[in-house]
């Protein structure tokens, strides 16, 4: 099995809408879901985008994605990535696409010089161990966060 890694695409929205909503209903949370694929095109691309993102492949199948966005951190006074969602379908976890999602943020992130965060849900213990095992540190508030090496 090749897994691939690869930026997000204008004509990808649609496979990218499918994951968000897969994402919502895991969570529980499909009623809070109001975005529209063409309203994700929109903003996700053109000369001001206000998102981005990959997508995870395994054997030219996009399995996963991680979508994250920028602003500033006045506390740390660094730009701030902050990540919106990471989701890699059930039946192919555990080859890795999760990490290697993750570990494409962060080198977003180092190239940058900016901090990532994004919140986990308290209970979710399997997950809180999966972000400090790639370095990230963990508040009891569901915060999570990682910084690049200096």
């Amino acid at each position: 099995m090749k897994l691939n890694i690869t930026r997000i695409a204008e004509n990808e929205v649609d496979t990218l809408y499918d994951f968000i909503t897969a994402l919502a209903i895991h969570e529980g949370e499909d009623q809070f879901l109001t975005v529209t694929p063409e309203e994700l095109r929109n903003s996700g691309f053109g000369p001001n985008p206000k998102w981005s993102g990959f997508f995870a492949v395994l054997d030219g199948r996009p399995i996963g994605y991680a979508t994250y966005t920028h602003d500033f951190h006045l506390w740390s006074g660094r730009t701030r990535i902050t990540l919106d969602d990471l989701f890699v379908v059930a039946e192919c976890r555990g080859h890795g696409a999760g990490e290697a999602l993750m570990r494409a943020v962060f080198e977003v992130a180092t190239e940058q010089s900016a901090q990532v965060s994004w919140t986990v849900r308290p209970e979710n213990k399997k997950a809180i161990s999966f972000y400090k095992g790639l370095g990230a540190k963990y508040r009891e508030t569901g915060k999570c966060f990682w910084t690049p090496p200096i």
